[in-house]
């Protein structure tokens, strides 16, 4: 259990009134005959100080532990803790020897790098007997990004679930845990884990594409929109002075009233009487005679939430959303006074209500439900952290191109020595690793801490690798260099791994194993499907549109395609040299850093010496940008557009019902505004501009559409693409 936030909190308390209180001990150890202390290295020290108090007391004490599955670091919790008491009371240790979950050509493979990376490894003898085909499938990625000057590669997301596929499709043998009999494997049986949600939507995305069914836990519910907005509704009628709610509700929910107009309605006096407040204002009249669930109803119906919520992106993700929402509520009415207690809160108004929203939510209790009721027949897709404690027949890892190293604002628990763990928390200190935008200092602090980040990562390769009972599938990111701080560095530094033809080998010892190479082309089953991969955005295949009531989508984004846009005269013009490529971890980091850099040259030249610790940019690529801003505002002024407004955020409905959100790159007008141009910065330096500019005319024709609604006395004389890859504006006068 965690020891943070609120639950952190009463830990401390009650080990507090354990130490001050021992008769208190007594009454609760009074007929228990022996405490059992299960994953015991996940325990944290504030944690083993209240447990300390009730293991003086009881007759017996289990701890039952894996120092190898200490994954809960983040947490606080540090596996040396069990490894102190354990050296403590040696012959009271009893180390577990054998694995009865995978097969042995798995269980030898994870033996054989357990003894790199982790000191006095006792390897566990595989229980089970060996299953019908190889158990070991490495599929060797070549690329991590989606985009090749401006065309769509394949990415690992792509064929891991081909492989799922022809899994499914081949009916690979497996045996059935229940019966123990060869059955072929069903989606259930299979298991993709990734080190973040992002990444486990993107393979999500790309398994619905295939049609197989997903089951994907994510969290982020208490924060999802939809529960953000009724949150803000239900704090606006606790209390109708609180501005801040009501200014989400009103710029987030059903009005979706302009931050401008709420932030002006703020500072004239007038929010309290904004007609898009009226329903929550018929509600707070009711308030103090209707239960939490009753409000909830209200608001669905007579504020609306439920009519918006079928208007979002995902609808059925927002009613699940919303489902869950009036579970809680009907929880925290069922509840009894002593767990309500318990938990911190103690009233039962809507104050009270949402204070049990945010401590459930602060223990880590965050999992949005899945809109289809029907993820028990899908592909289990978790994190690695999620992952412990399960298992599936079929196991895919990926992320091993993970970086080995702190987080950024990650606060960590230290001790100076295990001798006495009773009295840790007296000689603890604490660490924090910040974030920094100076890349020599964040590199120093990364490297005081690499150690312990590689600690973590050991434990959870372990973990990730020993889920698998049949099959083990590693996606292996062959795009890796050799002197990155990459987890499959990791395992082939420490762990001795090697890649060879039909077989890995692992110091002197080799297993059979199945290698398969994967370029930057799509497997075949996407192809016939005619998926479309975004150049620059994450792949989003299987995305279903949002249909509005007359047929036009309600939403979208500008890279979603606006109108069917042509472009007269599509001309070419050379802005400055080509850039060098960056090692950039992730392309939309890179593109970010070329997006913000543009902005700064453009808008503010004099905070320009700054950019290289902000963005990361070498000075040969920031002089590249330099001469490219100064030769685009030349071009720009040749043609009428001296006023520049890079970065412009914009939010309107266009013809047809349809809203568009996004961001115009930059937006030029002439000096009495009655004339515009629209550029869109793009990072490719394709070889010819002219044709790579034509999958994102669509994107242009969204900005035009807005801007059309916007400002309605403006034309666009000009839109175009700036690949800043290049340094060459592609760029003509829009038919529409």
């Amino acid at each position: 259990m965690a020891a943070t936030g609120a639950f952190g909190d009463m830990i401390a308390r009650a080990e507090a009134l354990l130490r001050a209180r021992p008769e208190a001990v007594a009454a609760m150890m009074d007929g228990i005959d022996c405490v059992i202390v299960d994953e015991f290295q996940d325990t944290n020290p504030v944690q083993f100080a209240l447990l300390a108090h009730l293991i003086k007391a009881a007759p017996r004490v289990v701890l039952v532990g894996d120092g190898k599955q200490a994954i809960m670091g983040f947490q606080g919790a540090d596996a040396r803790l069990a490894a102190a008491l354990a050296a403590q009371r040696p012959n009271d240790a009893h180390t577990l020897d054998t694995n009865r979950r995978s097969v042995p050509g798995i269980m030898n493979l994870v033996n054989d790098l357990g003894a790199g990376l982790f000191p006095d490894y006792a390897p566990l003898a595989p229980h089970r007997t060996a299953a019908g085909g190889i158990p070991i499938d490495v599929m060797r990625v070549e690329n991590k990004t989606a985009t090749s000057k401006g065309e769509p590669l394949a990415k690992g997301s792509h064929h891991i679930a081909e492989r799922i596929r022809s899994l499914l499709e081949e009916k690979r043998t497996i045996v059935d845990r229940t019966t123990e009999t060869p059955r072929p494997v069903q989606p259930s049986d299979v298991a993709i884990l990734c080190r973040t949600h992002d990444k486990a939507r993107e393979y999500a995305d790309c398994l619905t594409h295939l049609g197989i069914p997903v089951d994907l836990a994510e969290d982020g519910w208490f924060t999802s929109e939809v529960v953000t907005v009724a949150r803000a509704a239900l704090a606006v009628i606790a209390d109708p002075s609180d501005a801040f709610s009501a200014v989400i509700f009103l710029t987030h929910g059903p009005a979706a009233v302009s931050l401008e107009a709420a932030l002006t309605a703020v500072l004239d006096g007038t929010l309290a009487g904004h007609p898009a407040l009226a329903s929550l204002g018929a509600l707070q009249d009711r308030a103090s005679s209707w239960t939490a669930a009753r409000l909830l109803a209200g608001l669905r119906t007579e504020a609306g939430l439920d009519d918006w919520a079928a208007g979002l992106e995902d609808p059925a993700r927002a009613h699940a959303d919303l489902a869950r929402l009036d579970a809680e509520a009907a929880a925290f009415e069922a509840a009894d006074p002593v767990t309500r207690a318990a938990s911190g809160v103690f009233g039962w108004d809507i104050r009270s209500f949402l204070a049990w929203l945010a401590i459930r939510a602060d223990a880590g209790d965050d999992a949005r439900p899945d809109p289809s009721g029907s993820t028990a027949l899908g592909v289990k897709i978790a994190t690695w952290h999620a992952s412990k404690g399960l298992e599936w027949p079929v196991v895919c890892v990926t992320g091993l191109d993970w970086t080995v190293g702190e987080r950024a604002n990650t606060l960590r628990i230290e001790f100076t020595g295990w001798d006495a763990p009773e009295t840790l928390l007296e000689r603890a200190t604490i660490h924090y690793h910040p974030a920094v935008a100076c890349r020599e200092v964040a590199a120093h602090f990364a490297a005081v801490r690499c150690e312990p980040a590689a600690v973590t990562e050991r434990c959870l390769s372990y973990v990730a690798m020993t889920r698998a009972r049949d099959l083990l599938v590693l996606e292996w990111p062959d795009y890796v260099k050799e002197d990155a701080d990459t987890v499959s560095r990791l395992l082939v530094e420490e762990g001795k791994l090697e890649l060879g033809t039909g077989e890995i080998t692992v110091g002197k010892s080799k297993h059979p194993a199945r290698l398969t190479n994967h370029g930057k082309a799509f497997p075949e089953s996407f192809a016939d499907k005619g998926i479309e991969t975004a150049t620059e955005a994450e792949v989003r295949p299987g995305r279903p549109e949002t249909p509005g009531p007359r047929g036009a989508p309600l939403f979208l984004r500008p890279s979603d395609g606006g109108e069917a846009t042509a472009l007269w005269s599509l001309e070419t013009h050379a802005l400055g040299a080509a850039l060098s490529r960056e090692a950039f971890d992730d392309a939309r980091l890179r593109g970010s850093a070329l997006h913000l850099a543009m902005r700064v040259f453009l808008q503010r030249p004099d905070r320009a010496i700054d950019l290289g610790a902000a963005t990361g940019l070498s000075p040969e690529t920031l002089a590249a940008l330099t001469e490219q801003a100064r030769s685009l505002r030349e071009t720009l002024a040749e043609h009428g557009f001296t006023d520049l407004h890079p970065e412009l955020p914009f939010d309107t409905e266009i013809a047809g019902g349809t809203r568009v959100r996004g961001t115009v790159d930059l937006l030029g007008l002439s000096q009495d505004g009655r004339e515009a141009v629209i550029i869109d910065y793009k990072s490719p330096a394709p070889a010819s501009p002219v044709e790579a500019a034509q999958p994102y005319l669509a994107q242009l024709g969204a900005y035009v559409g807005a801007l059309s609604t916007l400002r309605p006395e403006t034309r666009l004389a000009r839109a175009g693409i700036h690949f800043l890859g290049s340094g060459t504006l592609a760029w003509g006068s829009p038919s529409m």
